[in-house]
């Protein structure tokens, strides 16, 4: 069970052995490098991979899943799972990649269920009810991540895009009286001391980075650019003791920018974290439809 065996995904190296054994893997482990920087011990490059690699983009550019984490030198690797997912989580520890499972938030899930109309209306006149349907959704995705731990996945993302652009989509009291303590409850059946789990979110969350960090989560995917979300907004205090990973974004004011541009940006970004032993590199929201594999590849492989 995995509240017994919590280091089964790691294929046999548990979190404390990582320095030592990464020293004679580096290079050829990925997973080893993603270690170090979920612990801050600074790797000897930054850590790389997305969030999400759509199958559709994967299509479009008439390749597969293995061959395309091959090659831009992927570090990692995230599967959305549900209820009906099956992964073989060993197959791909074994290729030396670190795992993630994304998981749907409660309040995605409340705005796929209801409507967003609907889902704002339950956040104002019945806050009680919508606590109680994220808990009941909540326990089940519990369900879910200890399948993917159970199977070998070694780390999970909750997704829940809680900001647009310029603000919060909900009432920051809203979130801390009702979001967060069933985040809390959620995390606790985690054994979070040896199992990351990251909070994704769009958008520009600055102001709940201390209430994720202080319900449990290990760090936070994503850093949308243009909502704000850069390096220099963030809790001073946190830079070097959180785990941060995002902040590339392939569209522009007029669409999709050129590979130069991206490449460009992909070395300054990398400058600028040069030193925070925690970020992982990579876009802020995933590679989907639509998008050319020669602009993924001129930020990844700069």
């Amino acid at each position: 069970m995995i509240l017994s065996g919590i280091n089964n995904g790691n294929c046999g190296l548990s979190p404390p052995l990582i320095t030592y054994f990464s020293k004679k893997a580096i290079g050829k482990m990925g997973r080893l490098r993603v270690w170090n920087a979920l612990r801050k011990i600074k790797p000897e490059r930054t850590p790389r991979g997305e969030i999400l690699i759509a199958e559709a983009f994967l299509k479009e550019a008439n390749t597969n899943l293995e061959a395309f984490l091959e090659e831009i030198e992927a570090d990692l690797l995230t599967l959305p799972v549900n209820y009906r997912s099956q992964v073989d989580w060993q197959y791909w520890c074994r290729k030396g990649y670190f795992t993630f499972a994304l998981i749907d938030g409660p309040f995605n899930t409340l705005i796929q269920s209801l409507g967003w109309a609907r889902a704002a209306e339950w956040i104002v006149k019945k806050p009680a009810t919508v606590r109680s349907f994220m808990g009941k959704y909540l326990k089940a995705a519990w369900e879910v991540a200890a399948g993917a731990l159970d199977g070998g996945c070694e780390g999970l993302i909750l997704g829940d895009d809680l900001a647009g652009q310029n603000d919060l989509l909900v009432d920051p009291v809203f979130l801390r009286k009702y979001y967060f303590p069933e985040l809390r409850c959620w995390l606790k059946k985690i054994p979070v001391v040896s199992t990351p789990v990251l909070f994704h979110s769009d958008g520009n969350v600055a102001e709940l980075i201390p209430d994720l960090r202080g319900v449990g989560f290990w760090g936070l995917q994503g850093l949308q650019p243009d909502a704000g979300m850069s390096k220099a907004i963030l809790p001073e205090e946190l830079v070097d003791d959180w785990v941060w990973w995002g902040s590339l974004q392939f569209e522009g004011r007029l669409g999709l920018k050129g590979p130069a541009q991206l490449s460009s940006e992909a070395v300054q970004l990398c400058r600028q974290w040069q030193g925070v032993p925690g970020y992982i590199f990579g876009s802020c929201g995933g590679l989907y439809s639509g998008l050319p594999l020669e602009l993924v590849k001129a930020a990844y492989l700069k």
